[in-house]
């Protein structure tokens, strides 16, 4: 249990004792008499037993500017008459339980007006987003994700003038994203993964452009229900310069690969398209993906061998492809990918023997290669330079060691 007594210490600036194991409290009112605090971490101490005053003991400490609440199994929310948390800049109340129906939010708008960073995470707003949480003029940081959100996002959302990262993911988000985030010219991440979203994703892209699509640097449109490239996104696409994280993973796509719209984000660095019905081989024209470092397409329909040129990506770290129907030989010029750390084919139908040029890989830290048909002797010169290799897989394969 933490002891009351910390109240005493009145000079205190900064309080925190989270991320402890079984920490709890009888109540909270200690904490008001730290009337100097500025940082205040309780994340993962249980306060379910200041259910009813927990907000009330804080409102009385103005020099707050940070609270950290998240995992404090809270499941009420008392609101004084007077929010007195003038001073407050980062607001992190996830993963707790707290009912945040109807206008409850919007009563963290009082008061607030410094406020940068707002974590509500894995609460129940249950109702479309209030449009309240979109007048904090200061606000950098927006988490909603698993609160239980539907309906479309307001127009209103330009309001946030100075946001760069906002979360909406895993709600139930629907319909056009609004024009109007065009303005949004500080947003750098953007994640409506695991919403409602369907149809072509150029939607998205053209309700993006303006000011926002030389910002961008992630958009996670993964776990929704687009299923085509159509519209303008060829000529949309190319705006969005700064783009280096691109996900679409678990959408309802099909056919090949789009090569010719991935190849315009020219600073494209990580790409998901796993979890999707691509098919039909991986181009030759993969190589114009020049700054990619992590790419993902497993669980899809691709088949054929890899091209050969697939060296040429010489950013790749992560090549994860495992759950397809490639076959056949695996390029030698695999070898040529220098920072590769990470390399899953497993569950594929790649056949014949390991190229020697998997012994390059110097900085490959994570091996799958298992349910193939590979065949033949495994020798040293396999792994005489994978000085970095901590994890292989090569079981379900027809391969005999050879030392």
């Amino acid at each position: 249990m933490i002891p009351q007594q910390l109240g005493n210490l009145s000079s205190l600036l900064y309080l925190g004792l989270g991320h402890n194991l079984d920490l709890y409290v009888d109540n909270l009112h200690w904490v008001s008499s730290l009337s100097s605090l500025e940082s205040l971490d309780l994340s993962y101490v249980d306060l379910s037993k200041a259910y009813d005053h927990w907000l009330l003991a804080i409102n009385m400490i103005p020099s707050l500017q940070e609270l950290h609440l998240s995992y404090c199994y809270l499941s009420h929310i008392h609101f004084p008459s007077h929010i007195n948390l003038t001073s407050l800049e980062t607001l992190d109340l996830s993963y707790n339980s707290l009912e945040l129906r109807g206008s409850i939010p919007c009563t963290f708008r009082n008061n607030m007006s410094l406020l940068k960073y707002l974590d509500l995470s894995r609460n129940n707003i249950d109702s479309v987003i209030p449009n309240c949480l979109f007048s904090f003029s200061n606000l950098e940081h927006l988490h909603l994700s698993n609160t239980k959100l539907h309906g479309v996002i307001s127009s209103d959302v330009a309001n946030l003038t100075s946001i760069v990262s906002l979360n909406l993911r895993s709600n139930a988000l629907a319909g056009k994203i609004p024009s109007s985030m065009g303005k949004l010219c500080n947003l750098k991440e953007f994640d409506l993964g695991g919403n409602n979203y369907k149809g072509s994703v150029s939607m998205v892209f053209e309700s993006l452009s303006g000011r926002l699509s030389k910002s961008l640097k992630s958009l996670n449109l993964g776990r929704n229900f687009f299923d085509s490239f159509g519209g303008q996104l060829v000529d949309k696409i190319k705006d969005f310069e700064n783009l280096d994280d691109f996900s679409l993973q678990s959408n309802k796509f099909s056919g090949p690969i789009p090569i010719p719209i991935f190849k315009n984000i020219i600073s494209l660095k990580s790409l998901d398209l796993s979890y999707n019905n691509f098919s039909g081989p991986l181009p030759e024209s993969l190589d114009s993906l020049s700054k990619l470092e992590s790419f993902y397409i497993s669980n899809n329909h691709f088949n054929g061998p890899l091209p050969k040129n697939l060296g040429s990506l010489s950013q790749l770290q992560k090549l994860i492809i495992y759950s397809n129907h490639f076959s056949g030989l695996l390029p030698e010029s695999l070898g040529s990918l220098s920072q590769l750390q990470t390399l899953i084919i497993s569950n594929n139908h790649f056949s014949g023997l390991l190229p020697k040029s998997l012994g390059s890989l110097s900085n490959l830290e994570y091996l799958s290669i298992e349910s193939n048909s590979f065949e033949g002797n495994v020798c040293e010169f396999h792994f005489a330079n994978l000085k970095k290799l901590k994890h292989i897989f090569a079981s379900e394969n027809n391969l005999s060691f050879k030392v």
